[in-house]
């Protein structure tokens, strides 16, 4: 009897062991997932304060699907008005990321627009990460209506002078332009545009395109998001299996690296579930705002 009690007490230490390390096991990990992942951003995110923009040479060879891709968007902004203004390679804005953009105005309308294709590294190879493409109108009191279809909203904080749509579910970009000109048309206001490109930049679309990542950057380092440090990128050999890129010699950059704020928001902003309720929540907000303007799409 005493015995068939001890096999009882030790059967039940056994349980209450294992229901005792299972809540700890239930406690670390969620801890490890909202607290350590921000500091691994923290430790390894690094962008350029001062990106270098490359022309590229329409001869030059690109990834079939980039060139298959930027060839469907000189057709479809030609057919609705708008003029190309150049290619740029984005060699080295954050690590292990490489991006090409293309730039196109419409004078008549001063309206400028933005395809872009990202590539981040991937066990070795540069693998597509997401394209899409957004129209800009800019006015003469510094604000702007911005439409895009990316997927999801950025992780940066957005200026309150910028209104900013997305909407993924409108792929050509004639649509999309339907779209961005209904936003402006119901908010705009009495707001005169303007096309930066001219006014500012005096036709040079890579300092036009530089400034418009450099505003987003600068933004966030305003709020609180990153710091400005200084960092030394070593050598760098020419990589044949990617056509955009060149040896890079040691130099020290300006780099903005993550707040621990910063890199708090960031991260949460891209984890499961709070991605995703963001991004719906976002998305029904700019698609209802499309659905005010009248406009069906």
């Amino acid at each position: 009897m005493l015995e068939h009690a001890n096999k009882l007490n030790d059967v039940h230490s056994i349980g209450l062991a294992l229901s005792y390390g299972w809540f700890l096991l239930g406690a670390i990990l969620p801890a490890i997932y909202f607290l350590g992942l921000p500091w691994l951003i923290k430790l390894s995110f690094a962008q350029n304060a001062d990106p270098k923009l490359r022309p590229v040479d329409p001869s030059a060879k690109l990834p079939e699907e980039v060139r298959e891709y930027f060839y469907q968007c000189h057709e479809q902004f030609a057919a609705i008005g708008f003029e190309h203004v150049g290619t740029f390679d984005l060699p080295d804005f954050m690590s292990n990321v490489r991006c090409l953009l293309v730039g196109f105005v419409n004078q008549s309308t001063q309206e400028a627009a933005v395809s872009a294709a990202l590539y981040s590294k991937v066990n070795g190879d540069w693998v597509l990460q997401q394209k899409f493409t957004e129209f800009d109108t800019s006015f003469a009191d510094g604000s702007c209506v911005n439409t895009g279809n990316q997927s999801f909203p950025g992780a940066f904080p957005v200026p309150d002078e910028k209104q900013a749509f997305i909407l993924p579910h409108l792929k050509e970009v004639a649509k999309l332009h339907q779209a961005h000109a209904a936003l402006v048309k119901t908010n705009a206001g009495n707001r005169r545009a303007v096309l930066e490109l001219d006014t500012e930049f005096h036709g040079d679309a890579a300092v036009w395109l530089k400034q418009g990542l450099e505003k987003e950057s600068q933004y966030a380092f305003l709020c609180g998001y990153l710091n400005l440090t200084e960092r030394t990128l070593p050598n760098e050999p020419s990589n044949t299996s990617n056509p955009y890129q060149t040896p890079r010699v040691a130099q020290v950059q300006n780099h903005y690296r993550p707040t621990i704020k910063g890199a708090h928001l960031m991260t949460w902003r891209e984890l499961f579930p709070i991605k995703q309720i963001r991004t719906s929540l976002r998305l029904k907000r700019d698609r209802n705002a499309l659905a005010e303007t009248g406009v069906r799409l």
